[in-house]
């Protein structure tokens, strides 16, 4: 009698150890993929920099960066909630349909960058302003007299998109761009009738 309430404690001790053990071997096993090397990353191919916007001057080179690096967010992060493009009587005569242009505001303004993006191995922009923007308390205008965009297609193909603009922001805390007035140009390639051939819903 004596002698089993020796041994059983003993076995007992013994069987948690090796249960422990097991269970120890099965949770390392099943972890198995936390050792197993992950292929790389690919790495960011641009680097871009945000400038924080405190002078209207920053949103044009946020909005530059962005389309060059194709990252709509920064492109988003620099217009205002109430965007809205204006376009000319030479991109509304190339609109894939009636009233295209009706109310292009920030959905569809992202909505046709984002489609840009999909189809180009570059862009380039110069907004070629020679002088500094008009400021008048919490807003600022920017004439471009010939802007230009040189967009690369993915078969290798080259269009450069140029005009006149007026782009105008407001500081809501920091500045945003709010309106780009494209109703003087006479450009029959301008960033209107790139928009137009989106054709985005």
């Amino acid at each position: 009698m004596n002698r089993l309430m020796i041994v059983n404690p003993i076995r007992l001790k013994v069987v948690r150890i090796l249960l422990g053990t097991i269970l120890a071997i099965m949770l390392l096993l099943s972890a198995g993929c936390v050792f197993t090397p992950r292929s790389p990353e690919d790495p960011v191919e641009v680097e871009i920099e945000w400038i924080s916007p405190h002078q209207p001057e920053n949103v044009l080179a946020n909005m530059e960066a962005a389309l060059e690096a194709r990252y709509i967010t920064y492109y988003r992060d620099s217009l205002h909630g109430e965007f809205l493009f204006l376009a000319s009587a030479q991109a509304i005569a190339q609109q894939p349909w009636d009233q295209y242009f009706e109310g292009f505001g920030l959905e569809r303004e992202l909505a046709a960058t984002e489609a840009l993006f999909l189809q180009v191995e570059t862009l380039q922009v110069d907004w070629n302003y020679d002088e500094d923007p008009e400021v008048v308390g919490d807003e600022a205008t920017f004439s471009l007299d010939n802007y230009q965009l040189t967009v690369v297609y993915g078969d290798g193909s080259e269009r450069i998109f140029s005009g006149s603009a007026e782009l105008k922001l407001v500081k809501d805390p920091d500045w945003k761009l709010i309106e780009w007035d494209e109703t003087q140009n006479s450009a029959d390639n301008s960033w209107g009738t790139l928009r137009a051939s989106q054709e985005i819903e």
